[in-house]
């Protein structure tokens, strides 16, 4: 009868400390809202007599914090494995907890509505892409594939350096030098962004060198990438290579996006040369093959992190914690 009484208590507590946060609560992604559930738990199942008022700045606490996490980190591993390499994915999964997968999804979540509102702006003619499709683009590097879903891409003195010099003889504009220095506004809306991958150097493990360049190049909505394009975009990743501000022999990844390519378009080229053999690649695409080619990949992982965990216990105290009414405060007279 006691213990009945004490889970009563403690369940009446854990809701009310969940309910008087739900607003912010609901802000959260599934794995987010699962991780501040389970805490609430834990600390009212430990402490029974703990104070209403306590429990629910302790929850508000832990919200804001998980609003600082992402599932980016998780995601990265699981994209950088090959789609046909099931065992590999089987024993990373196998790692993860349900509150992982969750991250996960979140961050899938996410990303699945950056590419919809990519695809609902790109061909939209009244669309200002210098300020709108553009910085969305260049926000999202993993929608150039796997490769660039590091965390660790950025900016740093010899690319601002290097971006200077491929654009000096020209009327381009550094979009906020102080902030952005690695993009680029050229005078037909093109924009440009170059950043990298620091890490050490194999043959000197005491020097950090960039080992990989990414160059994004944006073209103005209704533009169709020819030849011209292509072989620019070549020569930004020769120059690059070529500049003497940059040390080491970083491999040089360059992507031109337009709304439409030519027909007959070559859209994969590699740079090379005798001595250093291939150090680039230029592709071509269009915002709506970008679009559809991640959300093709995003959706498979979805699926498959849907399908192992299925539905999650705390699912229902977080539905009817979510799911009750609320009136708003009005302000005193």
């Amino acid at each position: 009868m006691a213990a009945s009484i004490a889970e009563d208590i403690i369940e009446e507590s854990l809701e009310d400390a969940l309910t008087e946060n739900r607003l912010e609560l609901a802000g959260l992604g599934r794995g987010a809202q699962y991780e501040v559930t389970e805490f609430t738990k834990a600390i009212a199942q430990a402490h029974p007599t703990v104070s209403p008022d306590f429990l629910a700045t302790a929850v508000n606490a832990v919200i804001n914090l998980e609003k600082t996490k992402s599932g980016a980190a998780l995601l990265q591993k699981l994209s950088a494995l090959p789609a046909d390499d099931i065992d590999s994915l089987d024993r990373l999964l196998d790692e993860w907890s349900v509150k992982d997968a969750l991250r996960v999804l979140d961050e899938i979540d996410s990303r699945l509505s950056v590419i919809e509102t990519i695809r609902r702006i790109s061909g939209d003619p009244n669309t200002d892409e210098l300020h709108t499709l553009h910085p969305l683009v260049l926000r999202s590097r993993w929608l150039f594939g796997p490769e660039f879903e590091s965390e660790e891409y950025c900016s740093n003195v010899s690319l601002q350096t290097v971006a200077k010099e491929l654009f000096k003889n020209t009327t381009a504009e550094f979009d906020n030098p102080k902030k952005r220095p690695d993009i680029v506004v050229l005078p037909d809306k093109t924009t440009i962004q170059l950043t990298g991958i620091e890490s050490f150097d194999v043959a000197d493990p005491t020097v950090s060198r960039i080992q990989n360049i990414l160059v994004i190049e944006l073209k103005k909505g209704g533009f169709s990438i020819t030849r011209n394009e292509v072989n620019q975009a070549d020569g930004y990743v020769q120059d690059i290579a070529n500049s003497g501000f940059i040390s080491g022999s970083p491999y040089i990844c360059a992507w031109v996006v337009g709304e439409t390519i030519v027909k007959g378009l070559a859209t994969d080229k590699k740079v090379s040369d005798s001595i250093r053999g291939e150090y680039g690649r230029v592709r071509a695409t269009t915002f709506s093959q970008l679009v559809g080619t991640a959300n093709l990949r995003l959706m498979k992982l979805r699926d498959r992190l849907k399908s192992r965990y299925g539905e999650m216990p705390t699912d229902g105290l977080l539905e009817r914690v979510l799911g009750k009414p609320y009136q708003n405060i009005l302000p005193s007279e």
